[in-house]
């Protein structure tokens, strides 16, 4: 089995990085009214390429691999913010919405595919680990988990926010069952665009566990409440913050807990190897 290069930390990430930051920072300026150098926005640009060179840097996957699987994440985030917006009139996911954050999530994730060809991209994930996975009904029952945790955590975390800010919802809030479907199929969409980065992650179930912990509350919640936001206040928008990254922390580690194919004692690591359990 290939073993690849230690690529935490290295030089070509760190440009990528930079690169990366920029290329978010100028895409989003470009697309808001915004006068002059935005601090807010700079800091979701920032925290944005850092949560994709925390992923690069535990992926075995390189090149068009990797621009796939880091764009297939962001755009995930991407979307499932507006489509939350649209659930409670907020705003509205359309066909050029989804080109322009299509664009935004695969420009953002092209430098790092850059620097992945001063690696070794040969992966040391066995041929076909993907549609063994995918196609294991072990694997698919914590998929369906995964994606099931999250509308309860969205739940206990809108439960304890909604005194702060229910004046603000008032009349919007969809009933319960059709929210908590929508929420349900939010965490499919986030569980699903998963998968690729968990699958070849080049570390154990713990740090698997630490890194999605922190990515998922980051591009799911901090990064784009930073963003200009005409239509919500900024006193619900930090109300917004505490509860996704309570919730988000819970859901990227219940992800990297129950994903990750590798711990011992797991009958997805003879599975992800091509060997029967």
């Amino acid at each position: 089995m290939v073993t690849l290069p230690d690529k935490r930390f290295s030089p070509a990430l760190l440009c990528a990085s930079f690169f990366s930051c920029c290329i978010y920072f100028l895409f989003i300026t470009l697309g808001v009214d915004v006068a002059g150098f935005s601090a807010p926005i700079a800091l979701s640009a920032v925290l944005t390429a850092a949560s994709l060179f925390i992923l690069a840097s535990f992926s075995n996957l390189a090149r068009m691999a990797l621009l796939v699987a880091l764009s297939l994440f962001l755009l995930a985030h991407f979307l499932m913010i507006q489509l939350e917006a649209q659930i409670f009139s907020l705003g509205q996911l359309d066909s050029a919405a989804v080109v322009g954050l299509s664009l935004l999530a695969v420009g953002v994730a092209a430098p790092f595919v850059v620097a992945s060809h001063f690696f070794d991209t040969r992966s040391n994930l066995r041929k076909g680990t993907f549609s063994r996975l995918v196609l294991c009904p072990v694997y698919l029952l914590r998929v369906t988990v995964c994606a099931t945790t999250f509308p309860i955590l969205y739940f206990l975390a809108g439960i304890a926010i909604l005194p702060f800010v229910q004046g603000f919802y008032a009349g919007i809030i969809p009933p319960l069952p059709e929210l908590m479907l929508w929420q349900w199929l939010r965490g499919m969409v986030f569980t699903v665009s998963t998968i690729p980065l968990i699958a070849s992650f080049s570390a154990g179930p713990l740090a698997a566990v630490g890194v999605f912990a922190l990515v998922f509350p980051i591009l799911g919640g901090i990064a784009p409440l930073l963003l200009p936001n005409p239509v919500m206040p900024p006193e619900v928008r930090l109300v917004h913050g505490f509860e996704i990254v309570a919730s988000y922390i819970a859901f990227g580690a219940v992800l990297g807990f129950l994903l990750h194919p590798s711990a011992k004692k797991n009958p997805l690591r003879a599975v992800a190897r091509g060997v029967q359990p």
